[in-house]
């Protein structure tokens, strides 16, 4: 077991087949990083539509600092190439909860399983080591390929508001779901 604070300390990797994850440092904030949340396709159900290397570093830096969250790097197994992040926050010891949320930037490793792989890693540490019993999300529900993943995983909706989210000029649906443990 490994807390959470020793994890952000330590910057141990979770270990996953094809991926694993490592609490980001400023060093993280790259060109590659900057360039995905400037990417329509990567951003278009993002609220972030861009950031510079210095807002990066902000934003790692912030999260880091803050002891209910865990902002982490996914990276392709055995090497330092990032395709994305994934996260904890609003991480309740006492109510045994918190959010995930994940993007995947490089696009090249899109629809591969990484994601799901990633969020899976940061699921199972969630619910092992921080003694978690139920994770949730926010997903636009129009976002089918997010939300059949998310169900892969085996989150369920908890709600829906509609027409909540605009993005370019649309109007997009809200859902939330939830995993609980041992579900």
């Amino acid at each position: 077991m490994i807390s959470l604070e020793e994890l952000k300390r330590t910057r141990q990797k979770l270990e996953g087949p094809r991926a694993s994850l490592r609490v980001l440092g400023t060093e993280d904030a790259t060109e590659d990083y900057s360039r995905w949340l400037s990417d329509p396709e990567v951003n278009r159900f993002l609220a972030t539509k861009g950031a510079t290397i210095t807002e990066l570093k902000q934003y790692i830096t912030t999260k880091n600092q803050k002891d209910d969250c865990v902002l982490l790097g996914i990276f392709l197994a055995g090497t330092e190439t990032m395709v994305g992040t994934v996260k904890l926050e609003y991480i309740d010891t006492v109510a045994k909860t918190a959010d995930i949320a994940i993007m995947l930037g490089d696009r090249k490793y899109a629809g591969q399983g990484l994601g799901g792989e990633a969020m899976q890693i940061l699921i199972d540490y969630a619910f092992s080591d921080l003694g978690l019993s139920e994770i949730t999300l926010g997903v636009v529900a129009q976002n089918r390929g997010a939300v059949r993943a998310y169900e892969k995983l085996g989150f369920t909706e908890t709600g829906r508001k509609l027409g909540v989210v605009e993005y370019g000029g649309e109007r997009y649906d809200q859902m939330t779901m939830k995993l609980q443990k041992n579900s």
